[in-house]
C-alpha cells in the first residue's frame, strides 16, 4: 500500500512538471502555438516572434505566451514572404506589429486577432502585397496604421477602422482595387498621401468630421466613387486628391477650406457644378482642369487668383461667377471652354494672363471691370465669334491698358463700349 502512494505521488508530480513546462511554453495559460516558430527576449522581458521554422506551415498561430512571459511583438519581416501561410491567428497579447511583418505572404486570406486585443500599432508595409487578403477588422486599440500597411492587397473588400485610430499612413491601402466601402472615424484628423490612391473599386467614403487635411493623391483615380461629403472641419485639399474620379458627380466644399490644390479634382469627368466658398483664398493649377461635363462654376470673394490652367478644357462650362476679390486670372485658365457664350470679369481684376480665354470659340460676349492694367499673350486668341465688349471705364482707360501683342488675335469683329463712347476694331 505504501508503494502504491508513493507510485500516485510521482505520477502527480510528473504531470505537475509537464504542465508547467506546457504553461511556460505557452500551450496553455494562452494560446497553443504552432511548432517551429522562433522567439527572441527583448529588454522588457516580453518576447517576440518570428517564423523560425514554421515558414513552410500554411496556418500559424502565434501563442500568448512564451516560457511564461508574454509575447507582445511581431518584429520587422518576422513572416515576410511566407508563401504558404494562408492564416495567421495574433493573440490579444501582441501590442506592435512592425514593418513589413507579413509583406508579401500572398496566399494570406485571413487574420485573426483574439478577443481584447492590446495592439495599438501596425507597422508600414506590415501586410503590403497580402494580394489574397478579402476582408480585416482592426482592434480597437489601434491607433496608428502605418504607410503602405495594406499596399496592393488587390482583393481586400472590407476594412473597418477603430473608433480611436488617430493615423492613417501615406499609400496605406493605394491599389486596393476591390474595397468597396470606407468609414474614417471621427478620431482621425488627416488621410496620408495616396492614401485610397487607385482603389478604383470604392463607391462610398465617409471622411471623419474632425478632418483637417486630406492628402495629396488621397483619392486620386477612384473610378467608381460617385460623391463625396467634406466635412466642415477641412480647410485644406491636397494635390490630385481626386484626380481622375470619373464617377464623381458631386462635391460640397465647405466654407472651412482655404486652399485647393493643384488638380484636386482634374479630369472628374461627371461633375457638373461647383461652388467655391469665400473661405477660400487659393485655387491651386489645373484644380478643375478637363472636367468635361461641369457647366456651372462660382468662385467665391476670398479668392485672389486663379492659377494656372484652373477650369482649361471645361467643355461644357456655360456659366462662371468670378468673385470680386479676384486680382488675377492667370495662364491658360479658361482655355478651350467652348461652351463658354458670354464672361463678366469684376473691377477687381487687375490682370488677365496669356492665353486665358484662348479657344473659347463661342464667347460672344466680355464684360471687363475698370481695375484691369494687363491683358497678355493671346488673351482671347481663336474668339471669332466675340462680337461685344463691355469695359467699365472710359475710353482714354482703355488706351491706357496695357496689352500684350496679339491678345485679339483671330477674334471676332467687335466693338469694344466704354462708358463714355464706343471702340471699334482695328
Amino acid at each position: 500500500m505504501k508503494k502504491f502512494k508513493i507510485l500516485i505521488i510521482l505520477i502527480a508530480a510528473t504531470i505537475l512538471v509537464c504542465l508547467a513546462s506546457l504553461v511556460s511554453c505557452g500551450i496553455i495559460g494562452g494560446a497553443k502555438g504552432t511548432k517551429g516558430l522562433e522567439y527572441h527576449l527583448w529588454s522588457d522581458g516580453t518576447y517576440a516572434v518570428t517564423v523560425g521554422d514554421a515558414d513552410f506551415t500554411d496556418k500559424i498561430v502565434i501563442p500568448s505566451k512564451h516560457k511564461g512571459k508574454p509575447v507582445t511583438r511581431i518584429p520587422e519581416k518576422a513572416f515576410e514572404n511566407c508563401t504558404s501561410l494562408t492564416s495567421i491567428t495574433i493573440p490579444a497579447s501582441v501590442t506592435i506589429i512592425e514593418a513589413n511583418a507579413f509583406l508579401g505572404c500572398d496566399k494570406l486570406t485571413d487574420v485573426v486577432f483574439e478577443g481584447n486585443s492590446q495592439l495599438i500599432s501596425i507597422g508600414a508595409g506590415a501586410f503590403k502585397g497580402c494580394t489574397r487578403l478579402k476582408n480585416i477588422t482592426i482592434p480597437d486599440g489601434v491607433t496608428s496604421i502605418g504607410s503602405g500597411a495594406f499596399y496592393r492587397c488587390g482583393n481586400l473588400e472590407k476594412i473597418e477602422f477603430p473608433d480611436g485610430l488617430k493615423t492613417i499612413g501615406s499609400y496605406a491601402f493605394e491599389n486596393c482595387s476591390k474595397l468597396k466601402s470606407v468609414t474614417i472615424p471621427d478620431s482621425v484628423k488627416s488621410v496620408g498621401a495616396t492614401c485610397f490612391d487607385n482603389c478604383d473599386g470604392l463607391t462610398s467614403v465617409t471622411l471623419s468630421n474632425n478632418m483637417k487635411y486630406i492628402g495629396d493623391f488621397a483619392f486620386c483615380d477612384c473610378d467608381r466613387l460617385t460623391s463625396i461629403t467634406i466635412p466642415d472641419s477641412v480647410t485644406s485639399i491636397g494635390y490630385k486628391a481626386f484626380y481622375g474620379c470619373n464617377a464623381l458627380a458631386n462635391v460640397v466644399i465647405p466654407d472651412s477650406v482655404t486652399n485647393i490644390g493643384e488638380l484636386a479634382f482634374g479630369s472628374c469627368k461627371k461633375l457638373t457644378n461647383i461652388t467655391i466658398p469665400d473661405s477660400v483664398t487659393s485655387i491651386g493649377e489645373s484644380a478643375f482642369s478637363h472636367c468635361e461635363n461641369l457647366t456651372s462654376v462660382t468662385i467665391g470673394n476670398g479668392v485672389t487668383s486663379i492659377g494656372e490652367y484652373t477650369f482649361s478644357n471645361c467643355e461644357n462650362l456655360t456659366s462662371i461667377t468670378i468673385g470680386n476679390s479676384v486680382a488675377d486670372i492667370g495662364y491658360r485658365v479658361f482655355t478651350k471652354c467652348i461652351g463658354l457664350k458670354s464672361i463678366t470679369i469684376p473691377d477687381s481684376v487687375t490682370s488677365i494672363g496669356d492665353e486665358a480665354f484662348n479657344g473659347c470659340e463661342n464667347l460672344t460676349s466680355v464684360t471687363i471691370g475698370n481695375g484691369i492694367t494687363f491683358i497678355g499673350f493671346k488673351a482671347f486668341y481663336l474668339c471669332e465669334k466675340i462680337t461685344e465688349i463691355s469695359y467699365n471705364g472710359t475710353k482714354s482707360q482703355w488706351e491706357g491698358v496695357s496689352k500684350e501683342y496679339n491678345w485679339n488675335s483671330h477674334t471676332g469683329d467687335y466693338t469694344i463700349y466704354c462708358l463714355d463712347g464706343k471702340i471699334e476694331k482695328n
